[in-house]
């Protein structure tokens, strides 16, 4: 399982690894850098499983999946989706 280096991931892995273990399932880390994971696992989608969090300096899309809309604002194009009226609850 490919994860970045930050403390926080590799304490949820650790325990990712224990329940999987109870399940028989072997689980080896492999810790990375962001950008290393962002790059050469995210986006060419080479990974079997992979721990991410979400970190607010890169894009909040790292894979690029919605990436037909101009990158830089994404949130202005969030603000404009047209939401369905709310309804009142009786």
């Amino acid at each position: 399982m490919v994860l970045s280096r930050r403390r926080v991931t590799q304490s949820l892995f650790e325990i990712i690894q224990e329940n999987w273990a109870e399940l028989g399932i072997e689980v080896k880390p492999k810790p990375v850098g962001y950008d290393e994971l962002v790059e050469s696992y995210l986006e060419p989608r080479s990974y079997q499983a992979a721990l991410v969090d979400l970190n607010l300096y890169r894009s909040p899309d790292p894979t690029r999946i919605h990436s037909g809309t101009s990158a830089g604002n994404w949130w202005a194009e969030l603000q404009q989706v047209e939401r369905p009226p709310r309804q009142r609850v009786p």
